[in-house]
């Protein structure tokens, strides 16, 4: 299952991680620069072959030949890297790590948010009736049943950090007030706001036993809560320091998108737009929904400056009724790095994909069995490497079966391999992001990760 993941996942891992290059396995090399595309898939979808905008690798961008891709797929990664230095995240950082270390700690007395807590679930918490039963042994059985409704306008206060305590007043919104380590006045809010929709979330049960001193004996009681949360239009939660936004989370949802009285997350359909800014960096959320037995989708965007940075956006008929997450059919995956490098695809059935993947491991000994599974693995997904948003597909990432012949055991196995449009050479993963090519970019990833640690430790 974890080289389908891999598969479908493609070359994100290898341009947004320190890891995209890591050491290869010392298993043989399953392609060997073969010339042949042997997956089986049919190379179809991904453009009209047009082009001729110029790559800024000295080519017209119909020769790219794999070396070409190496070094624009490397420009990339370093450009994406360079819009992240561990630099500017780190006032925010510093903040966050002292207010945390200062005020939710032994520091400060919680008893008073505590109390206040547990005032506000007891207030959004009604009982709804009892009823009694005897178990097949004759003992009793209490069933007590009650509602519980989550609402922002049920949670509001503002708690202030003075002399070790936190004093409350009341207050519209949710608020907490502390001093930095300058006495700069910084703010934590919570405010809701815009119309509100009744939405299901679960019902839970707690069980408890009660002795009988008159009968000696037990009874059990059941306590069961249907939970629902009044889901408003606007959330937005702020971190303030002297009146200027640090971090700023806001979430939209789009309450005409759910119907009925009593919105199901389980069974209805929901659109939610969430957002985080910190600083000149945001990461939007397009678009989240979920419309049951037609389609759900995720868009997330990276911005910095304004700029676009990333963008991933999935697309999927799902199944409500399969639990496990590969239960869609016609999930399209599109990625953007900077606009300079794209990664587009589609399986047109995840779980006939993920089937044949099986059977394939299943049959790991018979090796026309074994292929014939692969191959029509392959045929389901389409999945290519496209750049500067050009039409044109570059490569294809497919599936090659491989012989493993190990001291004890020898078996078919596969491999998710990068298969060039123009002279249909297929490399290995391991092979074609190696460390040599890819030296400046490990290294960069490395002192990126370093500074962040660094950062996070301090």
């Amino acid at each position: 299952m974890k080289k389908i993941v891999f598969a479908l996942a493609l070359m994100f891992g290898v341009l947004c991680t320190a890891s995209l290059v890591s050491c290869g396995s010392d298993e043989d090399d399953p392609t060997e620069q073969d010339g042949g595309n042997t997956g089986g898939g049919d190379n179809t979808g991904g453009g009209d072959n047009t082009g001729g905008d110029n790559t800024g690798t000295g080519g017209n961008i119909n020769e790219f030949t794999p070396e070409a891709q190496k070094s624009k797929l490397e420009n990339a990664a370093l450009d994406f890297m360079q819009e992240y230095p561990a630099d500017n995240f780190e006032e925010v950082s510093n903040l966050v790590e002292y207010l945390t270390a200062e005020y939710c700690g032994d520091n400060y007395d919680s008893e008073p948010i505590a109390e206040w807590l547990e005032e506000c679930m007891d207030a959004i918490i009604k009982h709804t009736g009892t009823s009694n039963e005897k178990d097949e042994w004759g003992y009793g059985i209490t069933y007590n049943y009650y509602t519980a409704i989550y609402a922002a306008s049920n949670f509001k206060g503002s708690f202030e950090a003075k002399n070790g305590n936190w004093k409350y007043t009341e207050s519209n919104t949710l608020q907490f007030k502390m001093k930095d380590a300058d006495l700069n006045q910084c703010v934590i809010e919570l405010i809701a706001s815009g119309d509100t929709k009744k939405v299901y979330v679960s019902d839970t049960e707690d069980w408890d036993y009660q002795y009988n001193w008159e009968n000696s004996s037990y009874s059990e009681i059941i306590d069961i809560t249907e939970n629902y949360i009044q889901v408003p239009e606007n959330i937005t939660i702020t971190l303030t320091r002297s009146g200027r936004a640090m971090v700023t989370l806001n979430i939209k949802t789009d309450l005409s998108s759910m119907e009925g009285e009593n919105f199901d997350l389980s069974k209805d359909r929901y659109f939610v737009q969430p957002s985080i800014v910190i600083g000149d960096y945001t990461i939007e959320f397009d678009k989240i929904n979920y419309i049951p037995e037609k389609g759900s989708g995720i868009s997330y965007v990276m911005k910095h400056n304004n700029k676009q940075v990333f963008k991933i956006t999935l697309n999927a008929d799902v199944d409500a009724d399969n639990e496990e997450f590969y239960g869609c059919d016609n999930l399209a995956l599109n990625i953007d790095i900077l606009g300079q490098v794209q990664i587009k695809g589609m399986c047109s059935n995840v779980v006939s994909y993920n089937d044949y993947i099986s059977k394939a491991e299943e049959n790991e000994s018979n090796e026309e069995t074994f292929k014939d599974y692969i191959n029509k693995a392959n045929k389901l997904m389409d999945l290519g490497l496209y750049y500067d948003n050009n039409n044109k597909k570059y490569a294809d990432v497919e599936l090659k079966p491989f012989f493993e012949n190990e001291y004890y055991y020898s078996y078919w196995n596969y491999s998710p391999v990068i298969v060039f449009a123009d002279d249909d050479t297929s490399y290995a993963f391991d092979e074609f992001f190696n460390k040599d090519d890819f030296k400046k970019v490990i290294n960069t990833a490395e002192r990126l990760l370093e500074d962040y640690s660094n950062m996070l430790k301090d």
